[in-house]
């Protein structure tokens, strides 16, 4: 009598784990727009810009390591609930990217 086997793999695929997350939120404190980038994954770093409109790269801005840090560096009332409401996640993001 021959008997039937049947064998089931599963394989469980990992998400990559050398993925890098780009979230980007802006918003006008006095006149200006500011920009943060937050980057989650294989890079952890907030990036605090303040867009200009200098054709040769228009950028003025500071990475910080946490949202402690960047707190921290600011005095403008503005600033710090723009940065406390991004690390709360109640902004709605421009944009979100992921890279590997």
């Amino acid at each position: 009598m021959l008997a039937v086997v049947e064998i089931v793999c599963i394989f469980a695929i990992p998400k990559h784990t050398d993925m890098t997350n780009y979230t980007t939120y802006q918003q006008v404190i006095k006149g200006n727009l500011f920009q943060i980038m937050v980057v989650t994954g294989k890079y952890n770093y907030i990036s605090v810009t303040k867009k200009t409109n200098n054709p040769f790269g228009g950028k003025i801005g500071k990475d910080f390591k946490s949202f402690d840090e960047a707190v921290a560096s600011y005095k403008s009332g503005e600033m710090i609930a723009f940065l406390l409401q991004v690390e709360m996640n109640l902004l709605e993001p421009v944009r979100t990217t992921e890279v590997a």
